[in-house]
Order: C-alpha cells, then sequence, then structure tokens
C-alpha cells in the first residue's frame, strides 16, 4: 500500500528552506565583517557576553555591581563574591550558547523576541546605571525586539533571531580571537584574569573556549 508522501515532503522543504537561510545568514554576515551596519548586532551581542557574567554571578552566590556597555563595542561586568572561575568563563562561552539557542529557538521566533525584550530590560533596570548609553542601547534593542515580536510579520521575527544567533557566534569566536591571541600586551581580558587565577596561559583558556564552541556547534548541526 503506497503511503502518502506529501507531509513528508513538506517537512523536508522546510529543512532545506532553514538549511538555506542559515548558510545565507552565514555567509551575508561574514561578507559584512567590521560594517558599521552590523554595529546594532555588536552591541546585542557584547550584552550577551556581559549578561553571562553577571547571571553566573548571582548563581554562584556572588552580587553584581553593575554592568556597562559602550558605544565602542566595550563591556565590563562588576561584582563581588561568587565563584570567579565560573564567572570569567562565563562571558565567552555564553554568548556561544546564547547564539545556538537562539537558532534552535528560530521556530518560535515571536516568543523568543518577546521573551529576550523582557529579560533585557530586566538585566539593564537591574544592574546598569539608568543615566548612561548602554542602558539607553539596551532599552532600544529590546525596544525593537518586542515590536518584532508583537507586531512584525512572522518572516520578520524568525530573521530576527536567526541574525541574532547566527552573529552570537561568529562574533565571539572573533572577540576571542582579537582578545587572546590579538591583544596587546598587558591587556586584561578574560582570559589573562583566568590565566592570573588558575596559572593556565590565557592562550589556553581561548583555545579550550574555541574548542567547546565548535564542539557545541557540531552537536547541535542537525538542531539548527
Amino acid at each position: 500500500m503506497s503511503q502518502p508522501v506529501g507531509p513528508v515532503r513538506g517537512q523536508l522543504d522546510a529543512r532545506v528552506r532553514s538549511r538555506v537561510a542559515l548558510a545565507a545568514a552565514f555567509v551575508g554576515l561574514a561578507w559584512l565583517w567590521g560594517s558599521p551596519l552590523l554595529w546594532p548586532l555588536s552591541i546585542a551581542v557584547v550584552f550577551l557576553h556581559e549578561a553571562s557574567h553577571a547571571l553566573v554571578t548571582v548563581l554562584t552566590g556572588g552580587r553584581v555591581l553593575e554592568l556597562q556597555l559602550g558605544l565602542d563595542e566595550g563591556g565590563a561586568t562588576m561584582s563581588e563574591g561568587g565563584l570567579r572561575f565560573f564567572i570569567l568563563n562565563a562571558g565567552y562561552l555564553g554568548s556561544l550558547l546564547s547564539g545556538i539557542a537562539l537558532l534552535r529557538m528560530v521556530g518560535r521566533a515571536r516568543l523568543v523576541t518577546v521573551g529576550l525584550a523582557v529579560v533585557g530590560v530586566g538585566i539593564a533596570l537591574a544592574w546598569m546605571p539608568w543615566v548612561s548609553w548602554g542602558f539607553a542601547l539596551v532599552v532600544a534593542w529590546c525596544s525593537f525586539l518586542a515590536w518584532v515580536g508583537l507586531r512584525a510579520p512572522p518572516w520578520a521575527a524568525t530573521t530576527v533571531v536567526r541574525l541574532y544567533g547566527v552573529y552570537s557566534v561568529l562574533y565571539a569566536f572573533g572577540d576571542i580571537r582579537a582578545d587572546v591571541f590579538g591583544a596587546p600586551s598587558g591587556a586584561v581580558t578574560d582570559a589573562t584574569m583566568l590565566a592570573e587565577l588558575t596559572g593556565v596561559p590565557a592562550v589556553v583558556w581561548g583555545l579550550g573556549w574555541m574548542v567547546a564552541g565548535a564542539a557545541a556547534l557540531w552537536a547541535n548541526r542537525r538542531a539548527v
């Protein structure tokens, strides 16, 4: 007896379209790398990095004093207490894993954008100076995400979540390369602070983050 193939074919077509869109996002963002057009996404990814430090600080029993973002795509999280080893590892790994999580949730893009907006504003209100460029940038980005989730067409929400996820992964790898392998002598980074804490060279931490990110991408290759 023959079996209906329509639903299966439809699922395969949807998977193919998703893979093509994912590949196009990677290629397009890589081609535009360094362009001012990507500055809003860069700020959004730096926020993920710093928010990851902050959340792990709280989860390990510490207290976040302040979270900062700069117009130059810089960021810093001041804290006290908590488990410093995990806090320092949380930045790059957090942005890498957040990117992968976003790619896994593309199918629920409307919910994701609204959820990110709520969480982002909550983090900004809790830990960022309210009179600062960083606070204004986060509120602007979260307002955009909320509008996308509530008002924009479904394809727009899907596109935003996919681009955010892809860029989170790409930016994290690029930032690790710049901070660990291209930073000037004496620069203070997550990797150099981990080196001071553990005695393990900063380059080892950078390579470890890259390997962990690549392994996570490979493990989720079918899902994204």
